[in-house]
């Protein structure tokens, strides 16, 4: 364990937000946290978790207690067959790392979620998702410590509560902390290609004749063409959630904005884009106030971080946008991320 006091989260978030943890600690394995004094009940009543920093926004500028898990292995696991193969892998790994992972060894199933940034363990917290694939598709169980008990649990997929962009770790803040991921994945070539925009992109450039590594690489170019580098350019990938809501009230919409894209989510919901509803209000591209808060050129449903801002100011951005969607259209357009 690593123990830093007065610690800038700067380079902990990819918001790149200034925000100062009193006590910062790095734990390598989950039994650290029940062989010291320092971690208890009251401990972790104000304790943050950080996996990656990818999918929060620090509107606070100090916090008190943080935790990151440096944990980055892969293992094979006990379960894996000629079928499909069994990876343990923690925290700390880095997700896209873990991906190239399995695609280098020809492990098929999480292709499409290609450069997402963030951790292996915030994957499960947030349901990660995109181009037609959910991290839940592979998703076998999690190892954790369940703060009231003090003990490590496991939690299979059905005692998650996965749905979109949602689990029991978001409902259930300050409850657990994920420590290991395990996942199965397929030996058997198959290819997730219901998104119709990554199947166009493949079957144009490679004409139907593709490998795995040519979906990773299609997934990073479609995502590379769309979202800033964290690392260039401050934020946390997609801001808000797409709104899911009736049929009923999607094709009210849809009389006036024909060219509103959706998606059927179940016989009576649609889900629909938030970036187009946003791009509508004329957000795109434009910054917040006097500040360095904005909303990305190319993609209406990335806030930015142009330097500078605080995480109040891409707070307030993104509560104007709430609110302007709610008066506008009558959709309850929820952030993605979480707020610290």
């Amino acid at each position: 364990m690593i123990h830093l006091k007065n610690y800038n989260l700067k380079n902990s978030n990819t918001f790149q937000i200034d925000c100062i943890a009193e006590n910062y600690y790095q734990i390598e394995h989950i039994s650290e946290l029940n062989q010291s004094d320092i971690f208890n009940n009251n401990f972790f009543k104000y304790a943050t978790i950080i996996s990656g920093g990818s999918n929060i926004l620090l509107k606070s500028n100090k916090l008190n207690n943080v935790i990151s898990f440096t944990n980055s292995d892969i293992i094979i696991e006990d379960g894996s067959n000629e079928k499909s193969i069994l990876l343990r892998v923690g925290a700390g790994k880095n997700w896209n790392d873990f991906v190239r992972y399995c695609v280098d060894n020809q492990f098929f199933g999480l292709e499409n979620l290609a450069l997402i940034p963030g951790n292996v363990g915030a994957a499960p917290i947030q349901n990660i998702g995109a181009y037609g694939c959910e991290q839940e598709s592979c998703f076998e169980y999690l190892l954790a410590y369940e703060i009231e008990t003090n003990k490590v649990i496991k939690l299979k997929g059905d005692e998650c509560n996965f749905s979109y962009r949602n689990s029991i770790f978001k409902e259930s803040k300050g409850k657990y902390i994920i420590s290991e991921v395990v996942y199965r994945l397929s030996k058997l070539p198959f290819f997730n290609l219901k998104y119709e925009e990554l199947k166009k992109y493949i079957y144009t450039k490679y004409n139907k004749s593709f490998q795995l590594i040519d979906v990773y690489n299609a997934v990073c170019d479609i995502r590379k063409s769309k979202l800033p580098d964290p690392t260039l350019l401050g934020n946390s990938g997609s801001f808000f959630k797409n709104p899911i809501i009736s049929k009923v009230q999607f094709n009210q919409l849809n009389i006036e904005y024909p060219l509103l894209k959706s998606y059927n989510y179940d016989d009576k919901s649609v889900k629909i884009s938030a970036a187009f509803l946003i791009e509508l209000l004329g957000y795109k591209g434009k910054k917040y106030k006097n500040t360095d808060a904005g909303v990305y050129e190319k993609h209406a449903l990335i806030l930015v971080n142009h330097g500078y801002a605080t995480g109040q100011d891409v707070f307030d951005l993104s509560q104007e946008i709430i609110d302007k969607i709610f008066r506008k259209f009558n959709i309850i357009l929820e952030r993605e991320v979480n707020i610290l």
